[in-house]
């Protein structure tokens, strides 16, 4: 899973979150909105490399319940700029059980050849709201 940071805000009666882990649980039992930008802005893989990014949901002891997918990118390569790119979507999500978790995944298609390829931490983000109604 993509490593999540320190959280810049977060309600500890919702979600739960240890910093540089990738998962974060879902504290209580309801519909969630989960927003994620994954974004590349300088690549450093030789030519061309394909990602596909999903949410994966887990139960509470870390079983796959369902993958959400959120989008793919191409990025050309690490010549004449041609170097990134970005994956971004939303999810709504209604927990089973409480602690039921979220990981964001990314997924390589195809790469040319090896190398590697960071998210800009100042632009890539994941959002977490609890929906409650009424």
């Amino acid at each position: 899973g993509v490593t999540l940071g320190t959280p810049t805000v977060e309600n500890s009666t919702y979600i739960a979150h240890t910093n540089n882990q990738s998962s974060v649980d879902l504290k209580v039992v309801g519909e969630y909105a989960i927003s994620v930008d994954l974004i590349v802005d300088d690549s450093s893989v030789s030519d061309r490399h394909t990602f596909f990014a999903y949410i994966e949901h887990q139960n509470s002891s870390g079983t796959k319940q369902y993958d959400y997918p959120i989008g793919a990118m191409y990025i050309r390569g690490n010549v004449d700029g041609y170097d990134a790119g970005g994956i971004g979507g939303q999810i709504r999500l209604i927990t089973n059980a409480v602690n039921d978790r979220i990981v964001v995944k990314v997924l390589v298609l195809d790469r040319q050849n090896t190398g590697t390829c960071n998210l800009d931490t100042s632009l890539s983000r994941v959002k977490i709201d609890k929906i409650n109604y009424g």
